[in-house]
């Protein structure tokens, strides 16, 4: 897992305390160490590269270097037959942090809440990915539009998800992530909601959607 989040929540999911980590991401992209020195070991099969907020001056950082669209990429690709899949959270806007992101990978997942002001970021996010597909990574490809914390009584979700399915029919994933109790205290226990309870209807909907997505790539 490589979280590429400023936030850091992927981090903050699998334990880790941010202000203990040593090296993060912003540490590799710009060559202050090696990317296996950075690497932490969750469990036996899990291994992640960190995200904190120093993720934010990546702009600054890279100004200057010529390759800062493929940081990245490039530093996975020391590491990547070590691997079965590499997973990168990206953040939410498009900058140098998201264009790294979708120089590196082979599919993008896009994963949103159905809300109007998400709506209109998803036709905005596949207009970048097929400028990247044009000029940096011509293997990228989406993947699928999965529909996360859906709330079944809201009126506005529902509108949301019908234009969901009405405009991006090949992209959407059948598979709905409705909204639990889980969801929202899971953070506060340093666990993903999979882990902090692995039997709630979002997490069975999680490691379903997770299924599809190994199957996939």
């Amino acid at each position: 897992m490589v979280d590429a989040d400023p936030q850091g929540n992927a981090t903050t999911f699998f334990g880790i305390d941010k202000e203990a980590v040593k090296f993060n991401l912003m540490d590799i992209m710009t060559d202050e160490v090696e990317i296996e020195d950075a690497i932490v070991e969750v469990t036996e099969k899990l291994d992640i590269l960190c995200g904190t907020q120093e993720l934010n001056g990546t702009d600054i950082a890279l100004q200057s270097t010529r390759t800062k669209f493929t940081q990245i990429g490039d530093r996975i690709a020391d590491i990547e037959e070590k691997y079965d899949y590499i997973l990168i959270d990206s953040p939410p806007s498009i900058g140098t942090l998201t264009i790294n992101v979708m120089a590196a990978a082979d599919k993008i997942f896009i994963a949103m809440q159905p809300e109007f002001l998400s709506l209109e970021g998803i036709s905005q996010l596949i207009k970048s990915i097929k400028t990247i597909q044009e000029k940096i990574n011509p293997e990228l490809s989406i993947g699928k539009i999965i529909i996360n914390r859906l709330q079944r009584t809201e009126k506005s979700h529902k509108l949301v998800l019908e234009e969901i399915k009405s405009h991006f029919q090949q992209e959407f994933e059948e598979e709905i992530v409705t909204e639990d109790m889980n969801i929202a205290l899971s953070p506060s226990f340093g666990r993903s909601s999979v882990n902090f309870n692995p039997y709630s209807s979002s997490s069975l909907a999680y490691m379903k959607i997770a299924c599809k997505m190994t199957s996939s790539i």
